[in-house]
């Protein structure tokens, strides 16, 4: 029979339009019922209460207003406070509850198949006094087909169901941290808080703290996540040689080859790497090679920059930046500022007591390049913006010094020692030694380190834009004593005996930002109200001040 002969014989069944009769109506209350769908088959409702929260917080999200968002909370462990919770989602339905009442059992039974008189079992057993499966409830509807009752209570307008699946979950039954926290804090006693106590060495498992338990593992998911968790393949377990303790290792875990620093007012220096670098004996022989070379440089030069170690040693040894950021940890420290900053000093070597040491001080400059320059503002910072790093095959090994007609571009640093510019060599060796060390100058006075850095920084700048500069135009402030505090802060004054040239006037306003006052000490430096009230004596003249400004503005070049 084809479809339409199907369609017909289907409305010959039910008769013509004419013959229908109206469906009886019923009266259906609106109870306010909600519908939960729970996840696991109720054998016990009084549990299956207790993984909603219990009686109170069921009735608690039921009494919330109208309207109002909420979600229920099911506990697979609800007698564990501490286990986590899969919350439901909310979905709009149309349904009605139905209540069918059906006869109720005699209790008379007779074996089957047989025709004996039933007999009454006045103990019924645990099977018969579970809760009635859907087939026993279907055999119950169809043996009782006159006698049972169907009516409407409520319409079911809220269904909550639970389709988020439960994340791996930590069981704090055998922790004993967590008992102890379970047991103090659901005592509802205050005084039971006072007992806590945490001994972080108190070993649990493989010799490690209790700690307690990870965090949760993810928030409630929507999709399936396979976590395939298995034991870390490069985790091993070794002692430790301090405390002769399990500890896991990973034995892929990179190691960290980083420099000891200290502050510049630390009371001692380092005299030995640190213990948590691998042996020496373990490394590459390249890098075992590297070490002894860069041991023998060291005892030539007992402080050095990175750019100016890579110089030395590149040419003897197949060393790279790489490398030698491996190898400097084995060989000294470094200090996080202060006259030698951003330099290795050899492990044992103080410089702050060695006024010989004045010469390894460092000057640091941010220097821009002319394409550099000029692309500033205009890309983005993830843009290259020209200045490439140099290879073993386009390596300058001289970069590190500055002669006054050449700017090395690979780094920012460069040392006193590595400076041959004339000018600037007769500045820092005709000047006198500190009596004291300096936390921000070292063993030079605050104006000639001063000067030293600006005229540096000047010269730099200029031969970076194409410029060659004139040792003349820097005279003036050459002239500057070495030493100035309140009492002769006029001394650097720009005008005192001729009138200064725009340049002149901005290199003085420089030599005074950068001079620091005699006996500032390091903590004070940020603090110190004399400071403003010392510089403020500079700023009086008006006069001085725009010519200052525009001296900087046309930089005179």
């Amino acid at each position: 029979m084809d479809g339409w002969g199907a369609a017909d014989s289907l409305a010959a069944d039910r008769g013509s339009p004419d013959s229908w009769s109206e469906a009886p109506r019923k009266a259906v209350r609106h109870d306010g019922v909600v519908a939960v769908e729970h996840p696991c088959v109720i054998k016990n409702v009084e549990n299956g209460v207790d993984s909603l929260g219990g009686e109170a917080k069921i009735a608690s999200f039921l009494d919330r207003e109208s309207g109002e968002n909420a979600t229920l909370g099911l506990s697979l462990r609800p007698y564990d406070v501490l286990a986590k919770q899969i919350s439901s989602q909310a979905a709009n339905t149309n349904n009605v509850l139905l209540k069918i009442t059906v006869p109720g059992r005699t209790g008379r039974k007779r074996k089957r198949g047989s025709d004996q008189p039933f007999e009454l079992h006045d103990k019924p057993t645990s099977k018969e006094n579970r809760l009635p499966g859907p087939r026993e409830l279907q055999r119950c509807l169809r043996d009782n087909l006159d006698k049972y009752t169907v009516e409407p209570v409520s319409i079911v307008k809220e269904t909550h169901r639970f389709r988020t699946l439960p994340d791996f979950q930590y069981t704090t039954s055998t922790n004993p941290l967590m008992n102890q926290l379970r047991g103090m804090l659901t005592s509802e006693n205050y005084q039971d808080l006072f007992k806590f106590k945490f001994d972080p060495d108190d070993e649990h498992v493989h010799g490690t703290p209790d700690v307690g338990p990870p965090p949760s593992f993810s928030t409630q998911i929507i999709t399936p996540v396979n976590y395939l968790y298995k034991q870390n393949p490069n985790l091993r377990w070794k002692e430790d040689r301090v405390s002769s303790r399990l500890v896991p290792v990973n034995i892929q875990k990179p190691i960290s080859f980083g420099v000891i620093e200290i502050p510049p007012d630390f009371p001692s220096v380092p005299t030995k790497s640190s213990s948590t670098l691998p042996p020496e004996a373990s490394l590459d022989p390249s890098l075992q090679d590297g070490l002894r070379e860069l041991r023998a440089a060291f005892e030539e030069r007992p402080i050095m920059s990175r750019r100016a170690m890579l110089n030395i040693i590149a040419p003897r040894t197949a060393c790279s930046e790489y490398y030698l950021r491996m190898m400097c940890p084995y060989v000294g420290y470094s200090f996080s500022a202060g006259p030698w900053k951003d330099v290795i000093v050899r492990f044992g070597l103080d410089p702050r007591k060695d006024e010989a040491c004045r010469v390894y001080q460092t000057l640091t400059f941010k220097l821009q390049t002319p394409n550099e320059r000029a692309m500033k503002g205009r890309i983005p910072g993830n843009v290259s913006t020209g200045r490439r790093r140099p290879t073993a095959m386009t390596r300058n090994y001289r970069s590190h010094i500055f002669d006054g007609t050449c700017v090395g571009t690979d780094g920012k640093t460069w040392q006193v020692c590595d400076i041959t510019d004339p000018l600037i060599r007769s500045i820092l060796d005709h000047s006198s030694t500190r009596k004291e060390f300096d936390l921000y100058d070292g063993w030079y006075p605050n104006v000639t380190w001063a000067k030293a850095k600006i005229i540096t920084r000047d010269k730099m700048t200029m031969l970076l834009a194409g410029e060659m500069p004139v040792n003349e135009e820097y005279q003036r402030i050459v002239d500057f004593p070495e030493t100035v505090d309140e009492s002769n802060s006029y001394l650097l004054a720009p005008g005192r005996d001729s009138e200064p040239s725009a340049k002149e006037t901005y290199l003085c306003g420089e030599i005074r930002g950068a001079i620091r006052p005699a006996g500032l000490s390091w903590a004070g430096s940020m603090r110190v109200e004399g400071l403003g009230m010392w510089r403020e004596s500079f700023t009086k003249d008006a006069a001085l001040n725009d010519a200052r400004e525009n001296g900087h503005q046309n930089g005179a070049r």
